[in-house]
C-alpha cells in the first residue's frame, strides 16, 4: 500500500513500509558502524595449560616444570630457573615450597627448592649457610681438608 507523503514543494508517493518509519520517527537513522561479520576463530582454539604443576612439598626432579605462567605471578626463588616464556622450573632435585616477601608496600610471590623436607623458605643464611646442591656430594656442614 502506498501513502501519499508531503514535503515543502510536491507530493510524492513513497512505499508504505519506508513511510511508517520516517512519519514515527521523524528520520530515518542508518547504521554508525559497518557491519562486523563472523570470526571463524572464536572460541576454537585450545588452552594453553597453565598454572601451577607441582605444589608444595612435592619432590621434583631438575628440569621439572613447577608453574606455568604468562607474565610473572610467581618468581624464581633458590634452585629455581625461568624459561623465556616465564615457565618455573627445577635447577636441582628436591621439594617445593612456596613463599611471600614483602618489600615496602610491595609483596612478591616465589617458588623455591629445599634439599631437606624439613627446611622452610626463604632461607636464613646467616644461621644456616647458602644452599648448595653439588650432585651426590654434600658440602654444607664439611670441613674443608688441611694439607
Amino acid at each position: 500500500m502506498n501513502w501519499l507523503c508531503r514535503s515543502k514543494r510536491r507530493l510524492t508517493v513513497v512505499n508504505s513500509s519506508f513511510s511508517l518509519f520516517t512519519n514515527v520517527l521523524g528520520q530515518l537513522r542508518t547504521a554508525t558502524k559497518r557491519a562486523g561479520g563472523t570470526i571463524k576463530n572464536n572460541g576454537s582454539s585450545p588452552g594453553k595449560r597453565l598454572g601451577v604443576k607441582k605444589f608444595t612439598d612435592e619432590f621434583v626432579r631438575p628440569g621439572a616444570i613447577i608453574v606455568r605462567q604468562r607474565g610473572t605471578k610467581f618468581h624464581a626463588g633458590q634452585h629455581v630457573l625461568m624459561g623465556r616464556d616465564h615457565t618455573l622450573y627445577a635447577a636441582v632435585p628436591g621439594f617445593v615450597r612456596f613463599y611471600v616477601q614483602t618489600a615496602g608496600r610491595f609483596s612478591r610471590r616465589y617458588v623455591g627448592l629445599v634439599l631437606d623436607k624439613t627446611e622452610k623458605l626463604p632461607r636464613d643464611e646467616a644461621a644456616h649457610g647458602r644452599s648448595r646442591y653439588f650432585g651426590l656430594v654434600e658440602l654444607n656442614g664439611v670441613e674443608p681438608a688441611t694439607y
